[in-house]
């Protein structure tokens, strides 16, 4: 996994680009082993459906669109012999899902739902995995600077992850149920965009005050989680760049986790630390949902106060109000989505963080 990651280098576009050339590699054994054997072939399904989801995550986002990452989720689906639905936008007003279609509303392109379903019959488990896919976030008339536009192409890092993980896992052929659902849109200030003030309903029929259209992911998870229960899921796991919150918290060394199940909780975190995505735990108080309580709807998008603070708990007590009693976590990935430098096997750019770490969870399972 580290040789391929590193010498995967997103530089299509530079007219003086050198393509690295791995000729071989030797590995020195003591003896043949089946397990080694099996942990290679492992190991280059994973690696490569990770390069291909950084090229994705990489890709202009004016190229990368909701109906070009459907397109993509697609081929995949044929490739592995997937079943695959994709909701175009008279699908997802049809099944009320006013959430996607609010933060949609000011863009010019028109944003799909995916649901990728991996299935075995004889797997005992069925795990959803629901991901964040803003192509592009301008933070809507809640409009970001220049310099917080720059790396919004990544706003997509969790539909991505979701996608490229079933890749992997179907080539794999793990034991294991897997329903991956992914939330395509862009963020954007046009004439008919959703407004700070607005009262939208979600396809669980329960309504967001919108206090600010930066806060769009959890409003596009809201549609997503609600319509995971629908495959009665054993586990409900959600990725996301959800909260600069996660950043000031964390750092760029390791992604929040929070959630409902301990035990969930606790796999993904061992997880993480056999494949160094590493997540920290963040609580998950009652408290901390009447930060978010609305005067005018069931719960509004931000905390209004500024002085409450806590907002990658605050976004996940938001999101937890369309779980019911699944069990759930919640990877807020935005502190590990993007890296400024090359960093050994995580290039320049989009690291596609989660993959290796729920390939491994999903493998476990299995």
């Amino acid at each position: 996994e580290s040789i391929i990651l590193t010498i995967n280098k997103y530089d299509i576009h530079k007219t003086d680009r050198i393509i690295p050339k791995l000729e071989s590699i030797q590995l020195i054994i003591s003896k043949q082993s089946k397990e080694l054997e099996n942990a290679l072939s492992s190991s280059l399904i994973t690696a490569d459906s990770v390069v291909k989801a950084r090229n994705l995550i990489n890709t202009s986002p004016s190229i990368a669109t909701p109906e070009f990452i459907a397109n993509i989720a697609d081929k995949i689906a044929r490739e592995n012999k997937l079943s695959i639905e994709i909701y175009n936008k008279q699908a997802i007003i049809k099944n009320k899902m006013f959430g996607i279609l609010a933060v949609s509303s000011g863009s010019i392109n028109e944003p799909r739902v995916v649901v990728l379903k991996y299935n075995k019959k004889q797997a005992k488990k069925t795990i959803a995995l629901v991901g964040k896919g803003i192509t592009f976030d301008s933070g809507g008339l809640s409009l970001k600077n220049s310099v917080g536009m720059e790396t919004m192409k990544i706003d997509m890092t969790g539909a991505a992850v979701v996608i490229y993980t079933i890749n992997a896992i179907a080539k794999l052929n793990l034991n294991v149920n897997v329903i991956g659902i992914a939330m395509l849109t862009e963020n954007m200030p046009g004439h008919n965009a959703y407004k700070p003030g607005d009262i939208i309903s979600t396809m669980s029929g329960k309504t967001i005050e919108v206090l600010n259209t930066d806060a769009e992911g959890r409003i596009v998870l809201a549609d997503g989680l609600h319509l995971a229960k629908k495959y009665s899921p054993d586990y409900i796991i959600d990725i996301a760049t959800l909260t600069g919150a996660a950043m000031v918290a964390l750092g760029s060394e390791c992604a929040a986790i929070l959630g409902n199940d301990q035990e969930l909780i606790n796999s993904l975190i061992e997880s993480g630390k056999t494949t160094y995505e590493r997540l920290w735990q963040l609580p998950m108080f009652d408290e901390y949902a009447d930060y978010i309580k609305s005067d005018f709807a069931d719960m509004k998008n931000v905390v209004s106060n500024s002085g409450s603070f806590g907002g990658t708990i605050t976004a996940s007590k938001f999101l937890q109000n369309f779980i019911d009693d699944k069990k759930w976590a919640h990877l807020d990935i935005a502190p590990v989505d993007w890296n400024e430098t090359d960093k050994d096997y995580r290039g320049r750019g989009g690291t596609a963080f989660g993959i290796r770490l729920l390939t491994h969870f999903l493998s476990n399972i299995s």
